[in-house]
């Protein structure tokens, strides 16, 4: 089920406003894919692990074509094909990359970061990239992060608690005696 499949359900069981639930964050993991939301300046890691002995670490961006946002290979870092909007702005956690740690830091992100990040390593005796992590990162506005919390759903019931830094609201009920506290 994806996230707007998410949405259409709690919209007709609680028959609320699509609009007023366009910020809810999908918490719906599809093919391990993990997602992460951050506002505009943070420092973000980007989690990667993989097995040890690893030849080439690439971290790309579908969007960004034939450039990459950052890769390893032959014992270190290669910028001839990186996009310019990631340099000087990325590095590995662990730069010697012990127990597969291959996780990436991205310094002081922007709107512009927000997309699906992929990770891919060779490891010795083997070829060609193997996908390890896909990450959908989200960059907000400073002090515009919203997190939601989904409690329960079923079939009659609905209780969802979001918050936000000016905002904390709480909606349950069951089939039509929805309330909004």
């Amino acid at each position: 089920m994806n996230c707007y499949a998410v949405l259409r359900v709690l919209v007709s069981a609680v028959e609320v406003n699509i609009c007023t639930l366009t910020s809810l964050l999908c918490i719906v993991s599809l093919s391990g894919q993990k997602n992460f939301t951050a506002e505009s300046g943070q420092n973000v890691t980007l989690t990667c692990q993989a097995r040890k002995n690893i030849q080439t670490v690439k971290w790309s961006r579908a969007d960004l074509g034939d450039e990459y946002v950052f890769l390893y290979r032959d014992g270190r870092e290669t910028l001839v094909h990186q996009h310019p909007s990631f340099k000087d702005r990325v590095d590995l956690k662990d730069k010697q990359m012990k127990d597969g740690d291959v996780s990436l830091i991205l310094k002081n992100v922007t709107i512009n970061d927000t997309g699906t990040y992929e990770c891919r390593v060779v490891e010795t005796g083997t070829s060609g990239l193997k996908p390890i992590s896909i990450i959908y990162l989200s960059v907000v506005g400073e002090g515009e992060a919203a997190s939601w919390l989904l409690m329960f759903v079923s079939k009659d019931k609905l209780i969802m608690k979001c918050h936000h830094k000016m905002l904390f609201c709480l909606i349950s009920g069951y089939g039509d005696d929805v309330k909004s506290l």
